[in-house]
């Protein structure tokens, strides 16, 4: 509430500012009522849709590694920022927001912007949006649910994340792996798995 509040309230009383771009490429600060060409008329197409969604979780997540592994080895940064979400060792689900609130600030504003600055339309930002809350609450579950670890053998996934509260020096990427592998900070055992699956 401490976060949602001010913003809703700004919003509810300023009517703005409106996250998408008019026509005219402009966003909306405030008098925004939705009735002034804001948001498009059509729906992307499906290949449109999945090709927005996926641009941005391929930029999140890349923008997410060298932010996250700055914190890492900034001694201040980790300190006095992120050493709040390392408190568990073995995460559970509320881990997934329970960090300092300059982090969960700057994690917020990177998610809205990746799918601003590119322009993409309302319902993939939206679906963007959705899919990165979830995606961030399953690598926290402290559960191996997911599948696409088991068949994309570059994504993440829980197990991925778990060994990053174990061993913080790895594992910076949050959904994929390719930067973590590229960088020499992947978690040493999962290194040789994957290696025994290709």
């Amino acid at each position: 509430l401490v976060y949602i509040f001010p913003s809703v309230a700004y919003q509810f009383f300023y009517k703005g500012p409106w996250m998408y771009r008019d026509n005219r490429n402009i966003l909306c600060m405030s008098d925004c009522d939705g009735r002034q060409g804001l948001l498009p008329s059509n729906a992307p197409s499906l290949g449109e849709f999945f090709l927005e969604v996926l641009i941005c979780l391929i930029l999140f997540d890349g923008f997410f590694h060298f932010w996250h592994r700055q914190h890492h080895n900034s001694r201040v940064l980790y300190k006095n920022v992120h050493s709040v979400h390392h408190q568990f060792n073995a995460p559970f689900v509320w881990v997934t927001q329970y960090e300092h609130p300059l982090e969960l600030f700057t994690v917020g504003v990177l998610s809205v912007l990746v799918p601003i600055s590119l322009g993409v339309h309302p319902l993939s930002q939206w679906a963007w949006l959705l899919l990165a809350v979830y995606l961030s609450v399953d690598a926290h579950s402290g559960y191996d649910f997911g599948v696409l670890d088991k068949v994309f053998p570059l994504w993440g996934g829980a197990v991925h994340h778990d060994r990053h509260h174990l061993n913080p020096r790895t594992n910076y990427q949050p959904f994929f792996t390719w930067f973590d592998y590229y960088y020499g900070t992947i978690f040493k055992e999962e290194a040789v798995a994957t290696k025994k699956m290709s």
